[in-house]
């Protein structure tokens, strides 16, 4: 996973689709940089190289997909910084239902985590755990003045073979959409490690990176 946001912080970060080289920036609402109540209790993050089509409409969830990476809720107990990319344990899925779309949470675990060795599947995960996930997924807009998330399946955690087959299908997706197959909406493609028609030379990205972090200081 890719972490945006380490646990026990409130900056609501998030991979940016619409910048070049989709750098993760922290969230702007009402031209305020965007802070959540309650800080996170695990790393949240995405899975690099997936994609939510907002054209598919999932049979599951009765809804499309929300046009981003796949979200990913690390329950080790090490804060991981903003930008780390961790191997982690794929442990279940909820299906959160957020404004009317399907935004998939796989549940995983760092697979250097004192506790890995100990969760193997959904059923692996404490009570007390998974009522602190799922209680924070439902309930962290509230404070801004809306309802609680809905989800899917009663919101129950999916299985682990469950979340791996939700991965498979959204890096599928995302193949579609970098190979130019399928349409993808305000999303800069750039690529250093593709063959398709969107990749840029290495050099090239370093230079988008380090000229996107001047605009950005300006």
């Amino acid at each position: 996973m890719i972490v945006e946001i380490p646990k026990g912080t409130r900056p609501k970060l998030e991979i940016s689709k619409g910048d070049k080289m989709n750098p993760i920036k922290q969230d702007v609402k009402n031209g305020n940089l965007r802070l959540v109540k309650e800080p996170y209790p695990f790393n949240y993050g995405a899975f690099p190289q997936t994609w939510e089509n907002p054209q598919f409409f999932d049979e599951r969830t009765k809804a499309k997909g929300d046009n981003d990476p796949l979200d990913v809720c690390d329950l080790s107990s090490i804060p991981k910084p903003t930008g780390s990319v961790v191997q982690v344990k794929i442990l279940g899925t909820y299906a959160m239902i957020d404004s009317g779309e399907t935004d998939w949470k796989i549940i995983v675990i760092d697979i250097n985590d004192p506790k890995a060795q100990f969760y193997n599947s959904h059923t692996d995960i404490p009570v007390e755990v998974l009522n602190s996930v799922f209680t924070y997924l439902r309930d962290y807009k509230i404070p801004d003045g809306n309802p609680p998330n809905q989800f899917a399946f009663n919101g129950q955690l999916q299985s682990r073979d469950f979340a791996i087959n939700i991965t498979h299908e959204t890096h599928n997706e995302w193949q579609k959409l970098i190979y130019g197959k399928i349409p993808g909406k305000d999303i800069q493609l750039d690529t250093s490690i593709l063959s398709c028609k969107t990749r840029i030379p290495p050099d090239h990205g370093h230079t988008l990176i380090e000229a996107q972090k001047k605009k950005a200081l300006q």
